[in-house]
């Protein structure tokens, strides 16, 4: 799996059911957690506690995405930085060098080594700052900014789509009132 897979698939594990009613919160639980890691083919040995450290590590990356295309407090953002910093203490990442060049790589197995390696293979890349989320309300889905100025806000036309009506309500509403 590459690294924007990796990271993609980790923090859009969240629940999203507001926005689509077949999205579930992977992370609710061991039981939960142990079916996403199976599905993945990563080490699936997880309790509730491994659950409740992938949504903080969650949470964590998405308030670091978030700042690529919003506004984050500055207290959050901080809080972020450090709960990701005691990520990389705990799930450390080894060079491994080759012939075609050098990778990260977690020290020992798991999830979050390796969602780790994969936003240090993103950031080295250059296309970590292509990763965002989606401006539409409840949305929060995380996405790949591909047009060319580097200029999208939502994750899909539909999203946009939405965003675009609640802003012309919102008009409609303002002006005949």
């Amino acid at each position: 799996m590459d690294a924007t897979d990796t990271v993609l698939g980790f923090v859009n594990s969240h629940d999203g059911a507001a926005v689509d009613p077949n999205r579930v919160d992977n992370f609710v639980d061991g039981a939960r957690f142990r079916d996403w890691l199976t599905a993945r083919e990563l080490p699936s040995e997880a309790s509730d506690a491994d659950a409740a450290a992938a949504r903080e590590l969650r949470e964590a990356l998405i308030d670091l995405v978030r700042t690529h295309s919003a506004e984050v407090a500055a207290e959050r953002l901080v809080e972020a930085e450090a709960q990701l910093s005691r990520f990389a203490l705990r799930h450390p990442l080894t060079s491994v060098i080759t012939a075609s060049g050098v990778a990260l790589r977690p020290a020992q197995p798991g999830v979050f080594g390796e969602v780790l390696a994969g936003v240090a293979e993103l950031s080295l890349s250059g296309r970590w700052a292509r990763l965002k989320t989606c401006r539409a309300h409840p949305c929060r889905w995380v996405f790949v900014d591909q047009t060319r100025n580097g200029s999208a806000v939502y994750c899909s036309p539909g999203c946009a789509s939405k965003a675009a009506m609640r802003a012309y309500r919102e008009r409609k509403k303002a002006s005949s009132s």
